[in-house]
């Protein structure tokens, strides 16, 4: 936790690993969480497991890892329904968790 928290860019490998964990899915190396995370495409085709993590792509692989919506592509247009739904569903999350 520490690493992530002084880091100035994650890597697409740190960010799979620390997300499968968070959303119980599994406790893997970063190659592993990385290769996990590509074959349920849940990451952008070319990502590569050292490469920084961009937001659209650590989005999309939150999306999926806590199932907040069924068919999600980072390249999709958000709709105002998409934006209220994923951001309600974050905040619920955060507040389950006070």
């Amino acid at each position: 936790m520490k690493t992530l928290l002084y880091a100035d860019a994650v890597s697409y490998g740190q960010a799979a690993r620390f997300v499968l964990l968070a959303a119980d899915i599994a406790d893997l190396r970063n190659e592993d969480a990385f290769r996990y995370a590509m074959e349920k495409s849940w990451l952008p085709a070319a990502a590569s497991q050292d490469a920084v993590v961009k937001l659209d792509g650590v989005s999309l692989l939150i999306m999926q890892a806590f199932n907040i919506q069924s068919r999600v592509d980072s390249d999709m247009a958000v709709s105002g329904n998409l934006l209220l739904f994923v951001v309600n569903r974050v905040l619920e999350r955060n507040e389950g968790e006070l």
